[in-house]
């Protein structure tokens, strides 16, 4: 079963939404604790550029192996054809 790009991009969401509550809380205590003086709006902005980059991450990862369930099973194929594919998919080139 696949997903719509509309669902894995909410699950990407919900996901990392949880993750930047608990890597800001995270830094709260080991910044300090490492001597790394971050006020609290810097510690909200390294999260938050953290989290788009996890975001996008999460949302491409999901869509390229969503894309690579669907394909027809082709035992024949070896690692390096189904590594070619990939490449392609992410070059938006055909694949065939």
């Amino acid at each position: 079963m696949t997903q719509s790009r509309t669902h894995s991009a909410i699950e990407t969401i919900t996901n990392t939404t949880v993750g930047f509550g608990l890597a800001l809380a995270t830094q709260l205590v080991v910044f300090p604790a490492m001597g790394l003086p971050v006020t609290f709006a810097g510690n909200l902005k390294i999260t938050a550029i953290f989290t788009a980059v996890s975001i996008a991450r999460g949302y491409v990862l999901r869509r390229v192996f969503n894309w690579v369930a669907r394909r027809e099973p082709r035992p024949d194929r070896t690692g390096e054809e189904i590594w070619r594919d990939v490449e392609r998919f992410i070059e938006r080139k055909e694949v065939r």
